[in-house]
């Protein structure tokens, strides 16, 4: 999914850290699309004349926001580390393809 985020590093742990943060962004992506695809599924069962169908697609909509929000700041704080801009440029092409 993620383009292997990590700077290279050297040694075995270096190797073992950037395994982890790959699974972690891999975890992030698979969560952000659960959440979206609810919202969708809530945008299709919910009848929005009803206040309670309001309240319950505004959690939904609550929930794709934080989403979003901490995607962001995951990927400003990886890209920053990163040993090219073409690495950091495949980390940001993620999460647009995400909000798109």
């Amino acid at each position: 999914m993620f383009d292997k985020p990590c700077v290279a590093k050297t040694g075995e742990l270096g190797h073992i850290l950037c395994e982890m943060a790959n699974e972690c962004l891999d975890m992030i992506a698979t969560i952000s699309r659960g959440q979206v695809e609810a919202m969708a599924e809530a945008g299709k069962r919910l009848d929005p004349a009803l206040y309670d169908s309001c309240e319950l697609f505004r959690h939904h909509v609550r929930e794709v926001q934080a989403a979003l929000v901490y995607r962001y700041a995951v990927t400003a704080l990886l890209s920053i580390r990163q040993a090219s801009p073409e690495s950091a440029a495949n980390l940001w092409k993620e999460t647009v393809d995400f909000c798109d």
